[in-house]
């Protein structure tokens, strides 16, 4: 049958489907919400710009660049990183979860039992009980360093330097080499459009490259 799974011009791996769905699902995610945070500040200048006296717009203007400024991209951009990173977290222990089983069936050791951070056990797991020490080159985990850095700050304490101690407000310094990353202006810590790009782009790019690596051990 033309279309069948049998078919030499139809191959369906099922235990992909998943994988690869969520990597679409990333890219996909971060286009949506770049269209809706757009839309959202073109409410909120909308509204600006149909004040018809003075005091009523300079009232909506403040509205508009706070809202610009510091609501848009705390919603909808960090958002963005935390689902990205969720996104790494899962796809790259699943796949040290399925290599371990296919390579290693007797294997009792899981990346959870092993100590450290997340990072820490994934590169150990990896390293010396996978025997994939190249994953990642060094310049790359020192990338992913400094995303579960800017992580930890949204997720634990919603990106307010109030409730950061100094110690995670030097590390956010140290990665916003520029000046051009972050804002810290007021209270909190936004990060920037284009720094929120290179993150997904970059961890969408990191994942797709051990995909390929994966699946060529798995196939082996």
């Amino acid at each position: 049958m033309k279309n069948s799974p049998q078919s030499q011009n139809f191959i369906l791996d099922l235990r992909y489907l998943e994988i690869e769905a969520s990597l679409s699902d990333l890219l996909g995610l971060h286009k949506t919400q770049l269209k809706q945070m757009d839309i959202f500040i073109g409410k909120a200048q909308e509204d600006m710009l149909s004040c018809e006296d003075q005091d009523e717009f300079r009232l909506y203007q403040g509205i508009y660049e706070y809202t610009k400024d510091f609501i848009a991209p705390r919603f909808f951009l960090h958002g963005t990183i935390l689902f990205a990173w969720s996104t790494y977290e899962t796809i790259i222990s699943t796949f040290a979860r399925r290599l371990a089983a296919d390579k290693h069936p007797k294997l009792k050791i899981t990346p959870q039992k092993l100590k450290g951070c997340f990072l820490e056990r994934i590169q150990l797991f990896f390293s010396d009980i996978l025997k994939m020490p190249d994953i990642h080159s060094k310049e790359e985990w020192a990338f992913l360093e400094d995303v579960y850095k800017v992580r930890n700050a949204i997720a634990h304490e919603n990106g307010d330097l109030t409730l950061m101690n100094d110690n995670t407000i030097e590390q956010l310094k140290k990665i916003d080499k520029n000046s051009t990353r972050f804002n810290f202006d007021g209270s909190h810590f936004i990060v920037a459009k284009e720094y929120t790009d290179e993150i997904i782009s970059n961890i969408h790019r990191l994942l797709s490259e051990v995909f390929v690596k994966f699946k060529t051990e798995l196939d082996t």
